[in-house]
């Protein structure tokens, strides 16, 4: 989810930089918003999502 936040969500960015297939990056982020109950690509619920990820990073 980080790598695909920072790369814009951009699905094939996030699969070069990851070394997989973009079919995967589909499958993993739509699970994540499923899992979430919200479309990650929703500007204010990106940045949230964005903010929770770059402060969980921080915490350890």
């Amino acid at each position: 989810m980080q790598v695909y936040l920072s790369c814009q969500c951009e699905i094939t960015e996030t699969a070069k930089q990851l070394y997989i297939h973009r079919n995967t990056v589909k499958y993993r982020i739509a699970k994540c918003a499923a899992f979430l109950d919200h479309p990650i690509t929703h500007a204010d619920f990106s940045l949230k999502l964005r903010l929770a990820l770059l402060l969980s990073d921080k915490k350890g």
